[in-house]
């Protein structure tokens, strides 16, 4: 009797109009058993692919009485990666993050459950100063050279579409898409080939995640920029900014493409 193990079962593909009950039958055939042996298909991921005629291509999770892979595209489960952490150990001075674009954003996020709420610094203004600001130009050319489609919470992406992308395999990528669903972006970004959030939606999110992390103890300096790194004895002990100097030890540079001039 064989075992039943937990599989990666990748590039399934099915005819566009095809659903669940023939993804299972593709699956079933794959793995070489009867559907009846298969436990529940999970979606992992769909994408569409248009190459030679429309298939539905997806990657699913499923159990199986299989004892060793019968295709190189069916590969042994093994358990999720688990969230980010940082030891939680009360620092003496909050540590700080430069920029509030995704990677600032969950950079702080990290920091504060950790309980070390961080400050979080950005040039720009929050999204809802943002939008108008973008607004403006888009009306008679009105341009703030600190505040833009480049500049400003939730970084250069909050104005495409909100396309998320990144390496496939990282480890923490399911976690970040978890994260945005929980602040509202739509549960389907969890398995499209090709996730978007929706420009509109996005900055719904942003601003629920500033809120959440206000909530915890960080505080938001916008229209603030980073001039230079305060550096004793080869150790970095501050902050320069445009509002004054802000002493700590833990530095977080999360700059984007856009800032080169930082």
């Amino acid at each position: 009797m064989f075992e039943i193990r937990h599989w990666l079962v990748r590039e399934v593909c099915i005819g566009p109009e095809a659903g669940e009950a023939e993804l299972r039958a593709a699956v079933a055939g794959r793995l070489g058993v009867r559907e009846s042996e298969l436990g529940e298909v999970v979606i992992r991921r769909r994408s569409l692919d248009t190459r030679r005629g429309v298939h539905r291509v997806y990657t699913v999770a499923v159990e199986a009485p299989v004892s060793r892979s019968p295709h190189p595209t069916v590969v042994p489960l093994g358990p999720p990666a688990p969230p980010p952490v940082i030891p939680a150990r009360r620092l003496a001075q909050p540590p700080v993050v430069v920029g509030s674009g995704p990677a600032g954003l969950f950079a702080a996020l990290i920091l504060a459950r950790s309980g070390n709420p961080p400050i979080v610094i950005e040039r720009g203004q929050p999204v809802e100063q943002r939008v108008k600001a973008v607004r403006a130009f888009h009306r008679d050319g009105s341009f703030d050279p600190e505040n833009n489609i480049q500049f400003g919470e939730g970084g250069a992406g909050t104005f495409s579409d909100g396309k998320l992308s990144a390496s496939r395999d990282d480890s923490l990528v399911e976690w970040i898409k978890q994260e945005l669903v929980g602040f509202g972006a739509p549960a389907d970004i969890l398995i499209d080939g090709h996730p978007h959030v929706g420009t509109d939606r996005l900055r719904a999110v942003v601003v629920r995640i500033r809120r959440f992390l206000s909530g915890l103890g960080c505080r938001f300096l916008f229209a603030t920029r980073m001039t230079r790194l305060v550096v004793r004895d080869g150790r970095i002990t501050g902050v320069a900014t445009s509002a004054g100097t802000i002493d700590t030890a833990a530095l977080f540079l999360a700059l984007g493409n856009g800032a080169r001039d930082t």
